[in-house]
């Protein structure tokens, strides 16, 4: 059984999706995940750039964040994206398993999604504009 890492970026006004990494890493890296912080109510979203990642917050050095992982690739010297924005929706539980979304974040996720698109398509603009 083999999986496959499906990536989405925007090249001018649509959104593009690859089987496989893009073609360059000249495109700037939007992730979205849920995050439970407990200092704000679910269905906040967090916007993080590269900056805000830090190093390994974890308790276990077995643990490598994303932060550290692209600071290892540039040590390394592969591609990384220069530009990376991290969207992290707040929600009440993440130990829990469930197919549908909270209340507070299923009324916050369409305004979510507009932003994120916004936002990735500002940052496509950037990059084609030579910014």
């Amino acid at each position: 059984m083999s999986s496959t890492n499906w990536w989405v970026y925007i090249e001018g006004d649509r959104a593009v999706a690859a089987d496989r990494n893009p073609r360059s890493l000249r495109h700037p890296m939007v992730l979205v995940d849920a995050i439970e912080t407990g200092r704000v109510p679910a269905g906040h979203v967090h916007e993080l750039g590269l900056a805000d990642l830090g190093g390994n917050r974890s308790r276990s050095p077995h643990f490598i964040g994303l932060g550290d992982t692209l600071a290892t690739g540039k040590l390394l010297g592969l591609p990384m994206p220069r530009e990376v924005r991290v969207f992290a929706i707040e929600v009440a539980d993440t130990m829990t398993l469930d197919a549908g979304l909270s209340p507070a974040v299923a009324a916050a996720l369409p305004a979510a999604v507009d932003h994120v698109v916004a936002t990735a398509r500002a940052l496509a603009r950037a990059v084609t504009s030579g910014a």
